[in-house]
């Protein structure tokens, strides 16, 4: 048997202009701040027993899945079904947007002047910001579970796999976990800071190895 731990993680940063509209460089404590949080259960689940090899096997992945949700901002539709988490924009041709881009600008509650120069040919398109990674922290947020151990690997399996196939029986590979689909909720803040400043938060699953 092996242990599967639980971990909470949590990545936050800040948010950088897109470069099409940075001027000068703003002050820090005006610049929105991003959160990426694995926080309810079943938390962040792996095999690692330590915080530190769980940062050193996840970062780059998680630190991956960050850049993501800096495309997410820009097609994110809010309650007001608005499009894009922040204020900063283009107009573009609509011939070059993707069709799905498209059909989700439709569905809008568009101004006067998007629906004018939408039938003109030309449409509004959120541009895509960077989220600066600032922080992190990893703690264990429940105790460790034992499950079967990842299936045997090598010239040992293979052996056993032809003798039973000899012998007329079946050949059924252990029944093992080996990844985890684990929920994460993104957030994005104005100054101060906490929830009544949401700007804008989503959820999403999270594919990995354990």
């Amino acid at each position: 048997m092996v242990k599967v731990y639980f971990w909470r993680v949590t990545y936050s940063g800040t948010v950088e202009e897109p470069e099409e509209v940075r001027r000068k460089k703003p002050e820090e404590a005006t610049r929105c701040q991003w959160e990426l949080t694995f926080e309810d259960p079943p938390f962040f689940r792996s095999f690692s027993s330590s915080e530190e090899e769980v940062v050193s096997r996840y970062d780059r992945l998680i630190r991956e899945l960050i850049r993501e949700q800096e495309l997410k901002s820009a097609t994110w539709v809010s309650r007001n079904k608005r499009l894009g988490a922040f204020t900063w924009f283009k107009w573009v041709d609509v011939k070059k947007v993707p069709v799905a881009l498209r059909r989700i600008y439709e569905r809008l509650n568009l101004t006067e002047e998007e629906k004018e120069m939408y039938e003109k040919g030309v449409m509004k398109v959120p541009l895509i910001p960077h989220f600066r990674v600032d922080d992190y922290s990893v703690e264990k947020a429940l105790e460790p579970i034992e499950i079967a151990p990842p299936p045997p690997v090598g010239i040992l399996e293979r052996l056993r796999a032809w003798i039973l196939r000899l012998m007329g029986r079946p050949y059924k590979p252990p029944i093992t976990i080996t990844t985890a689909q684990d929920r994460y909720r993104f957030s994005i803040y104005r100054p101060p800071f906490d929830r009544t400043d949401l700007i804008a938060e989503w959820e999403g699953d999270f594919v990995h190895d354990l």
